[in-house]
C-alpha cells in the first residue's frame, strides 16, 4: 500500500471515469439513432403497404375491365343465338340448313355459357384471398375459354362456307350452297375435316418446336382473349411485385417505362401488320371467289386451295406477331423486351424460310391461277400431260435442293425484299431488338 503512487491512482480513477462517460455517451448515440430510424422504417412500411396496395388496385381495375367487356360479348352472343334459333326453326324442312344452322346453334350457345360462367366467377372473385386459390380459379377459367376457342378454330375450315351460306340465306334468302358447284362443297368439307387432325398434330408436336414452349404459352394465352391476356398479365406482376418487396427490392425500379422511340417505332410496325392483314384477307377472298367460280375445274381449284392456304398461314403469322407486339407496353425488363422482339422476328423468319422452300412449286401454282383470272389460258393444258408432268418435277426438285441448302445454311434463304415480306417485317423487329441491345 505504501509503495504505491497516489498520483498513478489518481489516473486510473480519471481514465475509468473517462471510458465510463464514453459508454454513456455511446448508449446515448445508439439510443438517438435508433429513435431517428424509427419513422425511416415506419416510412418504408408504408411506401412498401402503398405499392402493394398499387399493385393489387391495378391487377382489379385489369380484371374488371376484362369483365366489362364481357357484357357487351354476352349480348351479342345472346342475339346472334335468338336469330339462329328463329333461323332454324324456319328452315325446320331443309335439312342441309337445318344442320347448318343447328351446328351454330349449339356452338353459339356454348360460347355464350362460357362467357356467362367467365363473367360470374370474376365479378366474385376476391384477390385477397391466397394467391395460390386465385390463381387456380383464373386458370381453370382460362382453360375453359381455351378450349372451347381451340374447337372453334379447328372446325373454322369445316364451316367457314356454312357460315357464308346462312348469313345469305338469312339476309337475302340465296342458297349459296345450292347454286356452287357441287366439288366446291365436297373439296371444302374434305379440306375441313381433314384439317382437324392435321391442325392437333401440328399443335401438339410441331407448334410448340416451331414456337418454343414460351411462344406456345403465349399463343394459347393470345386465343383466350387480348383482356384477359392482359389482365393475367397484371396478375402476374403483382405476385413478382410481393416477392421483390418481401426481399426489400422495389418492384418498380426494375422495369423502365418505353423509351419514346421504340414506343413510336412499335406504333407504326404494328400499323404496318394490320394493313398486312388486311391485304391478305383480301386476297383470302379474292382467290376464294376464283375457287367457287371454278368449281369442277380441278386443274383450277386445287392450285388456289393451296394458294388460299399460304394467304391464310401469312394473315395468321401476322396477326400473331401484331398481338406479341402488342403485349409489349412498357411493364417489362429489357430482357423480357429483348425476347419478345427475338420471338416475333424468330417465327417469321420460320415462315419465310419454309415458304421459300416451297416457292418452285407455289410459284407453278401461282402461274396457273394468274394465268386463267387474267387471260383465261390453262397453262396445264397448254403444256400437255408431259410437259406438266416435267415442270412439276422440276419444281419438286428444286424444293428439294433449296430444302438442303436451308439445313445446311439457315440465314441463305433470308436476303431480299421478298423474304422480308414474307416474314412480317422481321428486319424492323431485328432492328428495334438490336437497339435495346
Amino acid at each position: 500500500m505504501n509503495g504505491m503512487d497516489p498520483n498513478g491512482s489518481n489516473q486510473t480513477r480519471s481514465d475509468q471515469t473517462r471510458l465510463d462517460q464514453k459508454g454513456l455517451d455511446l448508449d446515448a448515440l445508439r439510443g438517438r439513432w435508433q429513435a431517428s430510424q424509427q419513422p425511416l422504417n415506419e416510412a418504408l412500411t408504408l411506401d412498401r403497404a402503398a405499392i402493394s396496395k398499387a399493385l393489387a388496385g391495378r391487377t382489379a381495375g385489369a380484371f374488371r375491365r376484362h369483365s366489362q367487356r364481357l357484357v357487351p360479348e354476352i349480348l351479342l352472343a345472346t342475339a346472334c343465338l335468338a336469330a339462329l334459333i328463329w333461323f332454324t326453326l324456319n328452315h325446320w324442312h331443309d335439312p342441309i340448313y337445318l344442320l347448318a344452322g343447328s351446328v351454330f346453334c349449339l356452338i353459339t350457345a356454348a360460347d355464350l355459357i362460357v362467357d356467362c360462367r367467365h363473367w360470374r366467377v370474376l365479378s366474385g372473385l376476391d384477390f385477397s384471398q391466397s394467391a395460390l386459390l386465385v390463381q387456380s380459379t383464373l386458370e381453370r377459367l382460362r382453360a375453359r375459354r381455351l378450349a372451347l376457342t381451340q374447337w372453334i378454330m379447328l372446325s373454322s375450315v369445316l364451316l367457314w362456307l356454312p357460315a357464308i351460306a346462312v348469313l345469305l340465306k338469312a339476309l337475302f334468302g340465296f342458297d349459296l350452297l345450292r347454286s356452287l358447284d357441287s366439288s366446291v362443297v365436297l373439296i371444302n368439307s374434305l379440306v375441313g375435316v381433314l384439317f382437324v387432325p392435321l391442325a392437333i398434330l401440328l399443335g401438339r408436336f410441331a407448334l410448340p418446336r416451331f414456337v418454343g414452349e414460351t411462344g406456345m404459352r403465349r399463343f394459347l394465352d393470345e386465343l383466350v382473349g387480348m383482356s384477359w391476356t392482359r389482365a393475367q398479365t397484371e396478375w402476374q406482376r403483382q405476385q413478382d411485385g410481393e416477392q421483390a418487396l418481401a426481399q426489400g427490392i422495389d418492384p418498380l425500379a426494375a422495369i423502365p417505362p418505353l423509351p419514346a422511340q421504340l414506343a413510336s417505332s412499335l406504333r407504326q410496325l404494328r400499323l404496318r401488320l394490320l394493313l398486312a392483314c388486311f391485304a391478305f384477307a383480301a386476297l383470302i377472298l379474292a382467290i376464294g371467289l376464283f375457287n367457287a367460280t371454278h368449281g369442277g375445274q380441278w386443274q383450277f381449284l386445287i392450285p388456289g386451295i393451296v394458294l388460299n392456304l399460304l394467304c391464310v398461314s401469312q394473315l395468321v403469322l401476322r396477326i400473331l406477331q401484331r398481338l406479341q407486339l402488342k403485349r409489349m407496353d412498357g411493364g417489362m425488363s429489357i430482357s423480357q423486351l429483348q425476347q419478345q422482339l427475338d420471338d416475333a422476328a424468330a417465327m417469321g423468319e420460320k415462315v419465310a424460310r419454309a415458304t421459300l422452300i416451297l416457292s418452285p412449286l407455289l410459284a407453278l401454282l401461282l402461274a396457273q391461277v394468274l394465268a386463267e383470272a387474267s387471260l383465261s389460258v390453262d397453262l396445264f393444258a397448254l403444256l400437255g400431260l408431259p410437259g406438266s408432268t416435267a415442270v412439276g418435277v422440276a419444281a419438286l426438285a428444286l424444293c428439294l435442293v433449296l430444302w438442303r441448302s436451308a439445313i445446311g445454311k439457315p440465314d441463305a434463304l433470308l436476303p431480299g425484299f421478298f423474304v422480308h415480306v414474307l416474314s412480317g417485317d422481321s428486319r424492323s423487329l431485328r432492328a428495334l431488338q438490336g437497339t435495346l441491345g
